[in-house]
């Protein structure tokens, strides 16, 4: 968190609302002449993120309010929490969120932008053109005769050395994959040694089709960082997958039952983001500069590292235990995004573009399809199947369609966000709601 946000903050406020934040500022600084054995800690808010944004969303709110602050504060009464341990407590929510699966005669009523980027994710379904016909000599003799067909195989602009190094690693993961079932590891295992380098396999699938010459690049600054890769790209943007297990939902995003009550915060573990250039990062700094420390986001979260980075795509793990439902933390956190992409473009939305959102159950990955329909709510369309950790021909159809995802997010989402979230008018959320219009994006 950067303190140039908060003070710039304060000093938008009237003379009454400085003395109270800076008040909350001073309250929180070390105290230089305190006794060192002092029992009651001190907190630099350079460094305390936590307890710092805590105290800033209570005064954000009118004088009275208690709603915004996260479950973890102790020092200060919350508003009740709804319980949310299935989806059928979510049917209470306003508006509500539902999970529906896609079935034939439901194909002819999903939005257009739903529908297309359900084809991108289904290009490889069912293992159809999954496997790289450059090596098909070598996974043949792996796999046997069963994947001899052309029917698995397609070719592109990869060479069979990269292809070669996507097999190795595909197997390394496998092996991965197969101790963490095998010896029970907690779902921090599976995370680090299966579902993260399996995101980061994707992303490498999407760049290497992507990166252009390198001299060109340098002269634009372009650059993503992906666990330790420097890579320079032909776009403006560029995918990033993050661990998301400690970014909570801002308070204010939170769905609420119909009692008022916001539901139970529930965190997502990885998510996709889009790494801007630094002139797309300005146009986000220039879209948040005019609102209050708690809206200066362009996702559901507060966290540092997170905040100015537009989200494309979150997922949920669960170890393959009876009755794990992964989906009440999707659609928690589904919900919240909608709210923030809502707040920050003050339109429809319906007319949001849709994202893919996944769940790993142990070895299976699936999809889900994130959109708004005005008469039903938040809606999670799906799942449908996109692949296993059990098997290496499998694991190539995950990470062609986190490069689906990823050509989803560059060329078409990022396109969208831009018009429509960081061109409209920058509002500022003053302490009692009202909205009042202080600058437009050019």
């Amino acid at each position: 968190m950067d303190l140039e946000d908060v003070e710039a903050w304060i000093e938008s406020s009237s003379p009454q609302q400085q003395k109270r934040k800076h008040s909350v500022i001073s309250a929180m600084e070390p105290d230089a002449g305190s006794d060192t054995g002092s029992k009651r800690r001190r907190v630099d808010p350079r460094k305390d993120v936590t307890a710092l944004n805590t105290r800033l969303t209570l005064i954000s709110r009118p004088p009275g309010s208690q709603e915004g602050l996260s479950a973890e504060s102790s020092s200060v009464k919350s508003r009740p929490r709804s319980p949310t341990r299935s989806m059928a407590d979510l049917d209470s929510a306003v508006p509500p969120i539902v999970t529906r699966e896609i079935d034939p005669d439901d194909e002819a009523r999903l939005p257009q932008s739903v529908c297309r980027l359900r084809d991108s994710v289904r290009t490889y379904n069912r293992l159809r053109g999954a496997l790289p016909s450059c090596i098909q000599s070598v996974i043949t003799s792996a796999l046997g005769n069963e994947f001899a067909e052309g029917f698995y195989f397609s070719s592109d602009e990869r060479t069979s050395d990269t292809w070669l190094e996507f097999w190795r690693e595909i197997q390394t993961v496998r092996e991965n994959a197969r101790l963490c079932s095998s010896e029970d590891k907690p779902e921090p295992s599976w995370g680090e040694e299966v579902v993260r380098p399996m995101l980061n396999l994707g992303i490498k699938y999407w760049r290497t089709a992507r990166k252009t010459d390198w001299s060109e690049n340098i002269l634009f600054g372009i650059w993503i960082s992906t666990n330790a890769l420097i890579i320079p790209i032909d776009s403006p943007v560029a995918v990033g997958a993050e661990n998301l297990t400690t970014a909570a939902i801002s308070p204010q995003l939170a769905p609420k039952d119909a009692r008022g009550c916001p539901f139970e915060f529930k965190k997502v573990d990885y998510g996709m983001f889009l790494a801007l250039d630094p002139d797309s990062s300005q146009l986000i700094k220039e879209r948040l500069q005019w609102l209050d420390f708690p809206d200066k986001s362009v996702n559901q979260t507060m966290a540092g590292y997170l905040r100015n980075k537009p989200l494309v795509m979150f997922m949920e793990l669960k170890k393959a235990n009876p009755g794990v439902n992964p989906v009440v933390q999707l659609g928690i956190c589904a919900s919240a995004l909608l709210s923030r992409l809502n707040r920050l473009s003050h339109r429809d939305k319906t007319d949001f573009l849709p994202l893919p959102i996944l769940q790993v159950v142990g070895h299976e990955w699936k999809v889900y399809y994130l959109h708004y329909s005005a008469s039903e709510g938040v809606m999670l369309r799906g799942p449908e199947d996109i692949g296993s950790t059990l098997k290496r021909e499998s694991m190539f159809q995950i990470i062609r369609v986190l490069g689906a995802i990823a050509d989803y997010a560059v060329d078409e989402y990022w396109p969208w966000f831009k018009s429509n979230i960081l061109q409209s008018s920058a509002l500022h959320l003053d302490e009692g709601g009202e909205e009042t219009v202080w600058a437009t994006t050019p």
